[in-house]
């Protein structure tokens, strides 16, 4: 396990990530970064795209597999594990 799946773990965990596309489409509170698998299909990832731009949050795309459900996005709702999460996208 690496250090993103640990903090996408801490998140789920914490209760501040929403799993699914249509969670995260219904969802009230602030989202600060959008995870999806690289096997979304095309419609969802228009859906995600159009909230996104909507919430002004960034999307990312990740290997969600060790979720170990057939879960394809996570919406992360905790400004500091979203801002760790970006960070070790990018490093």
């Amino acid at each position: 396990m690496n250090k993103i799946d640990a903090y996408i773990g801490f998140c789920i965990k914490k209760g501040c990530a929403v799993l699914g596309v249509d969670g995260i489409e219904v969802c009230r509170r602030k989202v600060h970064l959008i995870l999806f698998s690289n096997d979304l299909a095309d419609n969802s990832l228009k859906k995600l795209s159009k909230f996104a731009s909507q919430r002004n949050c960034p999307m990312q795309e990740y290997d969600l597999a060790f979720l170990n459900r057939s879960c394809r996005a996570i919406a992360l709702c905790d400004a500091n594990l979203a801002k760790a999460v970006m960070s070790a996208l990018k490093g």
